[in-house]
Order: structure tokens, then C-alpha cells, then sequence
């Protein structure tokens, strides 16, 4: 847990209990300076959101993980078989 900046009445403190990594408030900082503003998605889930969201990526209707897996595996496969087939095999 990092320390507050400052304290004081009418003053916002933020904790960061994120083991490694930028803090909630660098991380803020950062995407709200940034000409397209951004807020890293870490921050709008839990332990709870982010099951529920895994278990809303299985669901038949939200189709677009799966697909854009499986364009993934694909591209991979591709990519495997250019390079292995433009590699010279040693004797």
C-alpha cells in the first residue's frame, strides 16, 4: 500500500494496494493527460465483475471473443507453416 500524497480536509487520497505496477492515481494521471482520454479497465472490476465478465464471453450471443480466438489460432497457424516452409532444413 503506497502512502497519501497529502492530507487535509477537501483533499482526495489514493491507495494503492496493487503489489507491482503504476498506481491508481499514475495510472489516472497518465490516461486523463493523454490527448485521448483513458482510464485502464483494471480499475472498474473485482474479483466478482471479473467473473462475470468471463462468464459473459461464453455465452452464445456475445460470439465475438470466440471468433476473434479463433482468427488468432489461425493467423498463427499461417504464420507457423510460411516460416517453416521458407526455413532451409540442415542436413
Amino acid at each position: 500500500m503506497t502512502a497519501p500524497r497529502r492530507s487535509g480536509a477537501g483533499v482526495v487520497r489514493f491507495y494503492s494496494f496493487l503489489s507491482e505496477g503504476p498506481s491508481f492515481l499514475d495510472d489516472v494521471l497518465a490516461g486523463l493527460s493523454a490527448p485521448h482520454k483513458t482510464v485502464p479497465p483494471k480499475y472498474f472490476y473485482d474479483w466478482r465483475g471479473s467473473k462475470l465478465f468471463e462468464e459473459i464471453c461464453e455465452l452464445p450471443e456475445y460470439y465475438l471473443t470466440r471468433v476473434e480466438t479463433g482468427s488468432l489460432w489461425a493467423a498463427r497457424r499461417n504464420a507457423f507453416l510460411a516460416m517453416a516452409s521458407s526455413t532451409p532444413s540442415i542436413s
